[in-house]
């Protein structure tokens, strides 16, 4: 599997690209696969896989995150339509705190786009199109009180609008 990955402006969140082979009847592509995603630097051990679908436009979901000890990287893909992945940095020690970057994905693109974020920070994101579908590999299992946490989009100590 090759993987294209770019370097975002947050400290260890990236742009994933893998390749589609693409024929008449449609097309085959590897999304995952851990020793070539490894060999890119992405080294966490995903524990769960999550599918969302989204039937309108804009629609808000968390955004939500964990804390340490269970803190969860995510890689985020779109299976179907486009979505605006907003990540904040939550990590206090970060240069970058409390910022924010949104990047567009889409099923449309190809090669197909991931979207990874960093352990502590928040990941959320609403649909541009109506019926949206988005995969998301977490590392760590979701952990209910005290370890799950919501940061509010309004937020005023996060840049984010």
């Amino acid at each position: 599997m090759q993987l294209d990955v770019g370097l975002l402006a947050l400290p260890g969140v990236k742009l994933i690209r893998t390749g589609r082979i693409s024929d008449a009847r449609g097309y085959f592509a590897e999304t995952y696969v851990r020793r070539d995603f490894n060999a890119a630097g992405i080294t966490e051990e995903f524990d769960q896989d999550n599918q969302s679908m989204s039937v309108a436009a804009g629609t808000i979901r968390g955004p939500h995150f964990q804390i340490h000890p269970f803190a969860q990287a995510k890689l985020i893909r779109v299976a179907r339509g486009k979505i605006l992945d907003v990540v904040v940095d939550l990590r206090r020690a970060s240069a970058t705190f409390g910022k924010h970057l949104a990047i567009e994905m889409s099923e449309q693109g190809l090669p197909i786009e991931w979207g990874s974020s960093p352990r502590t920070s928040s990941s959320n994101f609403p649909p541009v199109s109506a019926r949206a579908v988005t995969a998301t590999i977490c590392c760590a299992w979701p952990r209910p009180s005290p370890c799950e946490r919501r940061s509010s989009r309004l937020c005023p100590k996060l840049s984010f609008e």
